[in-house]
């Protein structure tokens, strides 16, 4: 470990204890797998050469929505190589990506409700659709000037 501690890894039980709102937990990413498939380099491309494609290992997890994020793995030296180590590390490089996923979810939530919420208050006009994409009126024909001029949404008022 360094002396600031950044390589030590920190723990689903620690990320618990410190929240103070809304997160993704691991759990949640565990319930959104629907299947999980392991398989080597060599495997996928049905031949033993490149021989060090034997030790790529790859783990595909489908969410329950159908979509499908990769992880792998793959030693240095071969002399390193161990099947199990190799699956572990490639399902969590998975694992990361679905957590990342569900965070952009979790975001994309909380900031349409903040939207919905200011446009309850009369703050704000605009008028967001499911995308998140601001809609807008009288939008100009080509050559014309727009007679509402549109904004990026989260754009400071």
């Amino acid at each position: 470990m360094t002396k600031s501690g950044l390589s030590e890894r920190v723990t689903e039980d620690e990320l618990a204890k410190r929240a103070t709102a809304e997160r993704v937990t691991l759990e949640q990413v565990e319930g959104s797998i629907e299947g999980e498939w392991y398989f080597t380099g060599s495997q996928a491309i049905r031949s033993d050469e490149p021989e060090d494609l034997s030790r790529v290992t790859i783990c595909l997890l489908r969410m329950m929505n159908g979509f499908v994020v990769l992880g792998h793995s793959a030693p240095a030296s071969a002399a390193n190589f161990d099947a199990e180590i190799g699956k572990r590390l490639a399902r969590e490089r998975a694992i990361m990506q679905i957590w990342q996923l569900l965070g952009f979810e979790l975001k994309t939530r909380q900031w349409r409700e903040e939207q919905r919420d200011r446009n309850q208050e009369g703050n704000s006009t605009s008028n967001i659709s499911e995308t998140g994409i601001e809609e807008t009126e009288g939008l100009a024909t080509p050559g014309s000037k727009p007679e509402k001029s549109t904004r990026r949404l989260g754009a400071e008022d």
